[in-house]
């Protein structure tokens, strides 16, 4: 079964990020809303528990593994002045801060 990972997302640890996600299927796409300087869309997929996102200007891409309103995992920076091939990793918790929509229902 796949997880839905639509909602907002933050993260407090290493690097501050807030996501909002929107899940059609396994396809994922969203935005990175904070910090500004990251700020701009993602796109990525869930298979199972598994979220693979890239932001898409390859500022960086994350693996998570989902788990009801908190995802973990690691994301991987372009390090641009280190060289186009230099990449760091970091470890992130993220926590969902607005739930899932309701279904809307029409009387």
């Amino acid at each position: 079964m796949t997880v839905d990972v639509t909602g907002t997302w933050q993260s407090f640890d290493a690097i501050y990020l807030e996501l909002t996600l929107e899940q059609q299927g396994q396809k994922v796409t969203g935005s990175v809303l904070k910090p500004k300087h990251l700020a701009g869309p993602i796109e990525g997929t869930v298979t199972g528990d598994e979220l693979k996102f890239s932001r898409k200007n390859g500022i960086f891409d994350g693996e998570m593994t989902v788990s009801g309103d908190e995802m973990r995992g690691a994301l991987r920076a372009i390090v641009g002045s280190a060289g186009a091939n230099y990449t760091r990793r970091t470890t992130v918790h993220f926590t969902r801060v607005s739930p899932l929509p309701s279904p809307s229902s029409e009387d």
